[in-house]
């Protein structure tokens, strides 16, 4: 579940233009 999040979020930033995923990737 906690995989599959992290997967999902780090996309999803990715998509937006690593925002909210910069601090944690």
């Amino acid at each position: 579940m906690e995989r599959k999040a992290i997967e999902t979020i780090s996309l999803r930033v990715n998509v937006h233009g690593a925002v909210i995923g910069a601090p944690k990737i």
